[in-house]
C-alpha cells in the first residue's frame, strides 16, 4: 500500500495524479472526489473512505470531521483492529490511498498497513497559509490568524512524530520542485514505492495552470 499525505494545500492531489499515471490505483473513478476550481485535476481521494472511515472515526474520538479545530493528538488515537478490512471493503483493490487528514491519525493507518510506503508532500509554509486562508472553502474564514498558524504547527508536529516512528517507512518530496520542472525527487519516490516512472506524468504540470494555488 502507498499512502500519500501532506498538510492540506501541499499539492498532494497533483502528487497523486502523477502516481496514478505511474500505475498507482486509488479506486474506481466513480468513487474519486472530482475536480474543483481550486483543484483542477481532482482530489484522487475516495468518497467511500471519507464517508465510511475518516468521518465516523473522527466523530468517534470527538474531533472535527473536516480537520479544522479541534485536532487530535497521539493520546487521542484509538486503534480499530479491523481498519484494513474495512478499508478494502469500501475501496476494493486499491494499491494507494491519498488523504491529507491521515497526518492527524496516522497511527491508525500504520497499524492497519505496517508495511506501507508513505509519501509525505511538503510545500512552503507561506504558500500553504496563503492558499488555506484565501482559496479553500473548507478553511477560509473559519479560524483567526493565530489559529491558522496553530493549525499548520499541529500538522507539522504530527508529521515529525511520523518521521520519528522507527517502524514507519517514509519519503518526502518537495512539491515546489514540480513547478520548477524538477522531477528527480518524485521519480525516486515513485520507484521507491515499486512503481515504474511514466514520463507522461510530466504533462500533468501544465504552465497555464496556477499550481501555486492548487492543492
Amino acid at each position: 500500500m502507498i499512502l500519500i499525505t501532506g498538510i492540506p494545500r501541499s499539492r498532494t492531489s497533483l502528487t497523486s495524479a502523477i502516481f496514478e499515471k505511474c500505475g498507482a490505483y486509488f479506486g474506481p473513478a466513480s468513487d474519486m472526489i472530482g475536480p474543483h476550481p481550486t483543484n483542477v485535476l481532482g482530489f484522487f481521494e475516495s468518497k467511500a473512505a471519507r464517508m465510511n472511515l475518516q468521518r465516523p472515526y473522527f466523530k468517534k474520538i470527538g474531533f472535527d470531521v473536516f480537520g479544522r479545530r479541534p485536532l487530535p493528538s497521539a493520546d487521542d488515537i484509538v486503534i480499530d483492529p479491523d481498519w484494513r478490512k474495512r478499508f478494502f471493503d469500501v475501496v476494493p483493490g486499491a494499491t494507494a490511498h491519498k488523504e491529507c487528514k491521515i497526518i492527524l491519525y496516522w497511527e491508525q493507518w500504520h497499524d492497519a498497513f505496517p508495511n506501507a510506503r508513505w509519501v509525505i508532500v511538503h510545500r512552503n509554509r507561506k504558500e500553504i497559509m496563503k492558499s488555506v486562508t484565501e482559496r479553500t472553502d473548507f478553511m477560509r474564514g473559519k479560524l483567526t490568524a493565530s489559529q491558522y498558524e496553530d493549525w499548520v504547527d499541529h500538522h507539522l508536529m504530527r508529521i515529525e512524530e511520523m518521521k520519528n516512528c522507527n517502524s514507519l517507512q517514509w519519503c518526502t518530496i518537495d512539491s515546489g520542485d514540480l513547478l520548477d520542472g524538477d522531477f528527480y525527487g518524485i521519480r525516486r519516490a515513485v520507484e521507491w514505492c515499486g512503481l515504474t516512472w511514466n514520463d507522461a506524468a510530466r504533462d500533468l504540470v501544465q504552465p497555464d495552470v496556477t499550481y501555486q494555488e492548487v492543492k
